[in-house]
């Protein structure tokens, strides 16, 4: 895959207050930015949907279409690359917890499950047409001490229910959860307790099969990073790459590779620059890594530009053209017949990025 030399910035009237963390989710008709933003700093949260589009009925090259407001912060997206899946996600109000479908239909969220507050932070993963799967999160009482869950939740959009199935091994946090081509449910990292401070995620992986009354677990030595890149590359693969130790806060280059069908580990090239809190995308079995930090989430102060690209058929490390910022845990994505698209993160100075770049596939 190749891609120009450089950076365009990119500016549209709907995308120019983009938050510091906005949330991007690919749906059918391109990207949907979600920015949430609230008008006092203690009070209610609203969000704005944008549609970034290359679609021909939108009037420019890239055009954009707002969405209805609605109360509410979305603490979970979830989507997978498949056409029979559709994005959902966990909306948080100040009085309780939600799970929506995107519908192309609608042009909106839809069928608002209500889920008990427990599920927020949980790990949502869509596993069937119309079902996912909410797993662990945190409750609110007390909201400044919230204690971790290890319920699991079958979430069925079809008729709006839900169905509590057989609890996790263990309370767990932000986990990351992927289905895998042989339609088991797999995760890693994610944390045992609740934590403001700094620590790398749990070594181990779990895996269950429906209906999901069993998990297996293992101990994986060198995957408990905090702050790495974790996505699921071609053929089900998750690919492991840099974060730190959470001690030391340096940051690693090393790369490791769960293989989806032979349920093994193996050390894959380093990347080209150490790195953690970094942002990736997908593109076939290529990764795109852009920014980050050579030291842990603190150091805004050593916030990267620097981009490189993961060639899984060729397990090979590739230098793109920086950034023209600095961003440490910027939002990245991939759209069609535009390329890489990268917005928000933190700079240098501790203060947000709103700017938008594109680099474009040559």
């Amino acid at each position: 895959m190749l891609f120009s030399e450089r950076w365009q910035n990119y500016s549209h009237s709907d995308l120019d207050d983009l938050p510091t963390y906005p949330r991007v989710v690919e749906i059918p008709e391109g990207l949907l930015f979600l920015v949430e933003s609230r008008k006092k700093r203690v009070g209610p949260w609203s969000e704005r949907a944008i549609i970034l589009s290359h679609d021909p009925k939108y009037p420019q090259k890239i055009g954009t279409q707002v969405l209805p407001s609605r109360d509410g912060i979305t603490r979970v997206v979830s989507t997978l690359r498949s056409p029979s899946r559709v994005p959902v996600r966990i909306r948080e109000t100040s009085s309780a917890c939600y799970a929506e479908i995107w519908s192309s239909q609608e042009l909106d969220w839809v069928c608002a499950v209500e889920l008990k507050p427990g599920c927020r932070a949980a790990s949502l993963l869509p596993y069937a047409n119309d079902r996912a799967l909410a797993i662990g999160g945190l409750g609110h009482a007390p909201a400044e001490n919230p204690f971790p869950s290890s319920e699991v939740v079958d979430i069925n959009f079809s008729d709006c229910t839900t169905t509590v199935l057989t609890p996790f091994p263990q309370p767990i946090i932000r986990a990351h959860a992927f289905l895998l081509p042989s339609h088991q449910v797999f995760l890693l990292g994610g944390m045992s307790h609740y934590t403001r401070e700094e620590i790398p995620e749990q070594q181990q992986t779990f895996i269950a099969s429906p209906p999901f009354d069993h998990w297996d677990t293992a101990d994986v030595p060198g995957i408990g990073r905090n702050g790495p890149i974790i996505a699921q590359v071609h053929d089900g693969d998750i690919l492991i790459a840099g974060g730190g130790d959470g001690v030391q806060e340096q940051a690693t280059n090393s790369c490791r590779l769960y293989s989806a069908t032979k349920n093994t580990w193996q050390d894959l090239a380093p990347s080209l620059n150490p790195r953690t809190f970094a942002g990736h995308v997908v593109i076939g079995n290529s990764v795109v890594v852009v920014g980050g930090t050579s030291r842990g989430y603190e150091w805004v102060q050593d916030a990267m530009s620097v981009a490189e690209v993961y060639d899984g058929d060729s397990d090979t490390w590739s230098t793109l053209p920086s950034l023209n910022r600095e961003r440490m845990c910027p939002t990245v994505a991939w759209l069609d017949n535009v390329g890489v698209i990268v917005a928000g993160g933190v700079g240098r100075q501790g203060s947000g990025v709103t700017s938008i770049e594109i680099l474009a596939e040559s």
